[in-house]
């Protein structure tokens, strides 16, 4: 299938995004199941799904030159806080009003992610310019 470069570039995003929500998802189920308290469970989900965001931007969505950097990790780390910011924002207070529902726990962590990815997409988009 050919489609244009952002098109393209959005539908492998989605892909690393959906894995980074998987991971997410059982970093906070995990850590919450284990009495974390839901303020740093999700922080550490955050963080995961951050980390692993990031990997899949490099090596399969955009392919920035150089490949992987402290330099370049921080600087989508500081590209994707707006969204990552709405993201725990939305999710926490999810969380907390799901009042420890399993099923409603994952659901609010889907949508702080669902309504991060847009923010996130662009600013990923503009920190790591795609290189053909």
């Amino acid at each position: 299938m050919i489609c244009a470069p952002v098109a393209c570039q959005a539908v492998r995003y989605f892909a690393g995004a959906c894995l980074a929500l998987v991971l997410d998802v059982t970093v906070v189920t995990v850590a919450i199941a284990f009495g974390l308290h839901v303020v740093p469970a999700r922080a550490l989900g955050l963080a995961v799904g951050l980390t692993t965001t990031y990997l899949c931007s490099v090596w399969f969505v955009f392919r920035p030159r150089p490949p992987l950097s402290l330099g370049g990790f921080t600087r989508y780390v500081a590209g994707q806080s707006a969204g990552t910011a709405v993201n725990y924002g939305v999710s926490t207070v999810l969380l907390a009003l799901a009042a420890g529902d399993r099923l409603l726990g994952i659901l609010a962590v889907g949508v702080g992610a669902g309504v991060g990815f847009v923010l996130n997409f662009l600013a990923a988009r503009r920190t790591l310019r795609a290189r053909f």
